[in-house]
C-alpha cells in the first residue's frame, strides 16, 4: 500500500502543475497530449477544474444569490465525446446569465486553437413548469480537446444555498467552492464526504453595497463598504462515482459541501435566528397560515366525513372508508408539496391538488371522524436522507398522513389510488419522517415491515414436436401488487406482464386472465399459457431451459466494488415453482444442481432445489431480500446471490430418448 501511494504521489505532482493554469483560456500546451487520466485509467474524460464563487448582490430591493461557475473538462478519447454536450439545470425562479463557452485544441507553439461556441449552439428548454435546462453543444471535439465554460446562476433563495459537489461521475482533478457572505448573513457549512478536504482558506474582504439595504438613501445609488467573510473549500484528485441499480438518491453519496443560513443580523434591525431545534420547526409550522392553521374548521370535507362515518363504530372501518374516499375523489396533480395551495375545503370541491393538499384533507376528515391523525413531513427517497442535525423544514419536500388507533400507527398517502390504506407510496419509504403533533417533534421510522412477494407457479410439458407449453400463474401482494395494478391500468395484460417479468422472446403468452385487478386489499393473480415458438427437440435429445418466464434476465449489479449502500425499494421474496412433465420415451440425463447461497446474517439468500421423480422434475427457486438497505461491505455477496439466480434461470435440462 505504501509503495502504491508513493507512486501516485510522484505521478500526480507534475500533472497538477499542468492543470494549475485555470484562468479563462490559459492552458499549458502539454495538456493536449494527455490521453489517460492519472487517477483513473479507464476514464473517457476528466474534469480538470471546477470552481464556483457564491456571493450576494442587492438589486431591485432584493438580495439575490449569485453562483459564478467556471469548469474545464478534457475529452480523452472518442468514447468521451458525449461529455462535450453540457446540460445546466435550473429550478423555480433561478435564471442563467453571462454564459460563455469555448473549445480548446492543440495549436501552433504555445497557443491553443480556440473555437468560441456560437450562440446558436446554446439554447434553453423547459422540462416542466418549475424546471428548465440550458444545453451547450461544443464543436471541434477530438481526443485531447478541452471544453471550457462559465456562467452565472441567479437565485432568490438565501436560506438554503445550492450544494457544491466535489465529486461526480467523472474523475475530478481540482474542485473548489468559495462562499463570500456579508457580515449580516451567518452560514453553517457541513462537509458530506468520506474524503478529507485538500485545503481550506478563510479571509475577510470588502464589497460595495447600496446603502438603501440599511434604510438609507433608498432611491439613490449611494454605496458603502460592507465587510464580507470568504471561505474556500478545495478537493483534489477526487475519483469518479459510478452509478448502478438499487440506489435511492445517487447524489447523496457524492462528496459535497452544504450551506444553511442560521441567522441574519442587518444593521438597525433585530437579529433573526432561524430554527434551532425540531421543536422550533414544528411550532413555526403549527402557527403558520400556510400550513397548521389550514387544518380544522367546518368545511364541506369535514361535514362529509362526519356524515359518512356517523353509523360506523369501528375506527379502522372509518379509516378505510375515508382513505378510500379521498384517494378516489382527489386527483393528484403530480406535484409533491410541503404546503397546501390554499383552503382545504376549496381544494376538496375542486377535486385536484398536490400531495400536501390531498393528505391534509385526509387528516382533516380523519380527525372529524374521531381518529387521531397528524401530518408527517418527509424527504422522498430520490432526494436523499434528512439531516437530523440541521433542524430546517426546507429539507422536506412532501407531506403524508399518520393515523393512530389504539397505539397502532398507519402511514397513509392518498395520492395513489392503487394503494391500500396500510401502504404508502414507494417514494415515501425513506427511513424517517417528522410527526407534527401539539408542537412536539417526533421522528418515526417509515420502512416497510413485511416482504412483498411474487410467486410464479407453472406446470410445464412438451409437445411431440418438442415445443414447451405451460400453465402459469403469477401471484403478487403488497408493493408488487401495486406495481402490477398500476401497469394494468395503462397497458395491455401481455405488456404489463412483460414489464413485471422477463419473458423469453421465443415464447408467446396466451389466454391471460386476471383476478383482483381493482381490489387494492387482495393479492393480485394473473393466469396465462406459455407456448414456445421453436422446438427444443434434437435427433435424440431435448435441450430444455425450464425458465421461459422468470423475474429477471440479467444481474443488476455490474461494478466490481461499490462504496455506497444497496437500497432496495422494499423487502422482497421471489419464488418460482416448476413442475416439468418428463415426455414419454425419454429419460433425464442432465439436471442443474441444487444450491444455496446467503450472506452472513441470512437476510439475503438464494435457494435452488431440484428433485426428480419417475414422471416429473420439480424445481423450486427462492430469492429473498429481507432488508431494505445493505451496507456496501456486503455488496460482493449480494452481487453473487443475484449472479447465481441468473445463472440458474439460464440452466438447461437434457433429456434423451431411451
Amino acid at each position: 500500500m505504501k509503495a502504491k501511494f508513493y507512486f501516485l504521489t510522484l505521478l500526480l505532482f507534475p500533472y497538477s502543475f499542468l492543470t494549475a493554469q485555470r484562468e479563462w483560456g490559459e492552458v499549458n500546451p502539454k495538456q493536449f497530449d494527455i490521453r489517460v487520466c492519472p487517477i483513473d485509467s479507464t476514464a473517457n474524460a476528466m474534469i480538470l477544474a471546477d470552481e464556483e464563487l457564491i456571493s450576494f448582490v442587492y438589486e431591485e430591493d432584493i438580495v439575490y444569490t449569485y453562483y459564478k461557475r467556471h469548469k474545464r473538462i478534457q475529452i480523452l478519447n472518442k468514447e468521451g465525446y458525449e461529455y462535450a454536450n453540457v446540460k445546466i439545470y435550473t429550478l423555480g425562479s433561478e435564471s442563467i446569465q453571462d454564459i460563455k463557452a469555448q473549445t480548446l485544441n492543440k495549436g501552433n507553439g504555445d497557443k491553443a486553437a480556440i473555437t468560441v461556441v456560437n450562440k446558436k449552439l446554446i439554447f434553453n428548454e423547459a422540462i416542466s413548469r418549475r424546471a428548465s435546462v440550458t444545453k451547450i453543444a461544443f464543436p471541434d471535439v477530438q481526443p485531447g480537446t478541452i471544453i471550457e465554460f462559465e456562467y452565472v446562476t441567479r437565485a432568490y433563495s438565501k436560506r438554503f444555498l445550492k450544494d457544491w459537489y466535489f465529486q461526480s461521475t467523472l474523475p475530478t482533478l481540482y474542485s473548489t467552492v468559495t462562499l463570500r457572505s456579508p457580515f449580516f448573513y451567518q452560514y453553517a457549512s457541513m462537509l458530506k464526504s468520506n474524503r478529507d478536504l485538500s485545503s481550506t482558506n478563510n479571509a475577510e474582504v470588502t464589497e460595495k453595497w447600496l446603502t438603501s439595504l440599511f434604510g438609507n438613501s433608498r432611491y439613490g445609488e449611494e454605496r458603502t463598504d460592507v465587510k464580507c467573510y470568504e471561505s474556500s473549500y478545495t478537493m483534489e484528485n477526487v475519483p469518479a462515482l459510478h452509478q448502478e441499480g438499487f440506489v435511492n438518491c445517487f447524489q447523496d453519496y457524492f462528496s459535497r459541501m452544504e450551506f444553511i443560513l442560521t441567522a441574519t443580523r442587518y444593521p438597525n434591525r433585530n437579529e433573526r435566528l432561524y430554527t434551532e431545534s425540531w421543536e422550533d420547526v414544528i411550532a413555526e409550522l403549527t402557527k403558520s397560515n400556510d400550513f397548521g392553521l389550514l387544518l380544522g374548521g367546518n368545511g364541506v370535507h369535514v361535514k362529509e366525513a362526519k356524515t359518512m362515518t356517523a353509523n360506523i363504530s369501528s375506527k379502522e372501518e372509518k379509516l378505510k372508508l375515508i382513505y378510500n374516499h379521498v384517494s378516489a375523489k382527489m386527483r393528484w396533480n403530480e406535484y409533491l408539496g410541503l404546503f397546501p395551495k390554499g383552503p382545504l375545503a376549496k381544494t376538496y370541491v375542486e377535486g385536484i391538488g398536490n400531495s400536501a393538499d390531498i393528505n391534509m384533507i385526509l387528516i382533516d376528515m380523519l380527525r372529524a371522524s374521531g381518529i387521531k391523525a397528524d401530518p408527517i413531513f418527509i424527504k422522498t427517497s430520490d432526494n436523499g436522507v434528512v439531516q437530523k442535525d440541521f433542524p430546517e423544514w426546507g429539507q422536506f419536500n412532501n407531506v403524508i398522513a399518520l393515523a393512530e388507533i389504539d397505539s397502532t400507527k398507519f402511514f397513509l398517502d392518498a395520492t395513489n389510488p392503487n394503494l391500500p390504506f396500510n401502504l404508502v407510496d414507494i417514494r415515501d419509504l425513506n427511513e424517517y419522517g417528522l410527526r407534527m403533533n401539539e408542537k412536539k417533534a417526533e421522528w418515526l421510522s417509515i420502512r416497510p415491515t413485511a416482504n412483498s412477494f411474487s410467486n410464479l407457479v407453472a406446470k410445464v410439458s412438451l409437445t411431440s414436436e418438442g415445443k414447451i407449453i405451460s400453465k402459469t400463474m403469477l401471484t403478487v401482494n403488497d408493493y408488487e401488487a401495486v406495481a402490477l395494478r398500476t401497469q394494468l391500468k395503462t397497458k395491455k395484460t401481455e405488456d404489463a406482464l412483460n414489464t413485471m417479468l422477463s419473458i423469453d422472446e421465443n415464447v408467446e403468452v396466451l389466454n391471460t386472465e386476471i383476478d383482483n385487478k381493482d381490489d387494492n386489499y387482495k393479492k393480485s393473480k394473473v393466469t396465462f399459457d406459455v407456448s414456445s415458438k421453436k422446438t427444443f427437440l434434437g435427433d435424440k435429445q431435448i435441450y430444455l431451459n425450464p425458465f421461459p418466464v422468470k423475474f429477471r434476465k440479467e444481474n443488476p449489479f455490474k461494478l466490481n466494488e461499490r462504496s455506497y449502500p444497496i437500497d432496495f425499494p422494499y423487502p422482497l421474496k421471489e419464488t418460482i415453482k416448476l413442475t416439468i412433465e418428463i415426455p414419454e420415451g425419454y429419460e433425464v440425463t442432465d439436471l442443474p444442481k441444487s444450491k444455496e447461497l446467503k450472506i452472513e446474517d441470512g437476510s439475503a439468500s438464494f435457494l435452488f432445489i431440484v428433485e426428480k421423480t419417475e414422471k416429473y422434475i420439480q424445481i423450486n427457486s427462492t430469492l429473498s431480500i429481507k432488508k431494505q438497505q445493505y451496507h456496501p461491505s456486503v455488496y460482493g455477496s449480494i452481487k453473487d446471490i443475484f449472479a447465481k439466480a441468473i445463472d440458474t434461470y439460464n440452466s438447461v435440462i437434457v433429456l434423451e430418448k431411451k
